[in-house]
């Protein structure tokens, strides 16, 4: 059985396209919104770090193997969130695709819109896919570690940060039951929510 840990731990944090700079030679991909072709947000509300949470979610739509899948998927879902949601943006901070790429959505310093009561204090990552039956392919969840250790390596997200699926701060099945019972494994996790936000899309 894979068990992530999502903690701190000694691997190396590789990107082109981050946000916080790393260097060319690194290998952790992050495509970043221009390159998905995002639309621009109708506004924004910035996110002051370090954040105390991570949320975990799924789309709950299809996954995608390939760069231009995922893109493609990443689309559908700002679609979805601007145009049938009515919110700013994207709602989700990072996307996740099972080719083992990042997506940036709002990124490390915007504030999302993804678990309501909680977008103030938190980064909101989603894996493409829908994995209330099946797990995310290894290769997305350790492209999801190194987001939450970059973040934490980075100062956007805190050291002693609490790890939570989307379903424990509402009434919701996200991010899937086999994905949430990988989380629940996590170094991180936490059964019970206790923290006073606000909201804004």
């Amino acid at each position: 059985m894979f068990i992530l840990y999502f903690g701190v731990k000694s691997i190396p944090i590789r990107s082109n396209n981050l946000i916080s700079p790393l260097s060319a030679q690194d290998d952790f991909e992050v495509v970043n919104r221009e390159e998905w072709g995002a639309r621009s947000p109708n506004e924004t509300t910035t996110l002051t770090p370090p954040q105390p949470l991570v949320i975990i979610h799924h789309t709950n739509w299809n996954s995608c193997w390939t760069l231009e899948q995922c893109k493609s998927e990443v689309r559908k879902v700002q679609d979805f969130h601007m145009d049938v949601r009515n919110w700013w943006d994207i709602g989700y901070n990072f996307l996740v695709g099972e080719d083992g790429r990042a997506y940036e959505g709002r990124g490390w310093t915007t504030e999302g819109a993804h678990a309501e009561g909680y977008n103030n204090c938190s980064i909101g990552i989603s894996v493409m896919g829908t994995f209330e039956d099946a797990a995310p392919n290894i290769t997305a969840l350790h492209t999801l570690q190194k987001i939450i250790t970059f973040g934490v390596t980075e100062g956007f997200i805190d050291l002693n940060y609490t790890l939570y699926g989307h379903r424990q701060t509402g009434p919701t099945d996200c991010p899937g039951q086999t994905f949430y019972n990988i989380l629940q494994n996590g170094s991180h996790w936490k059964e019970n929510p206790n923290h006073n936000a606000t909201n804004v899309y």
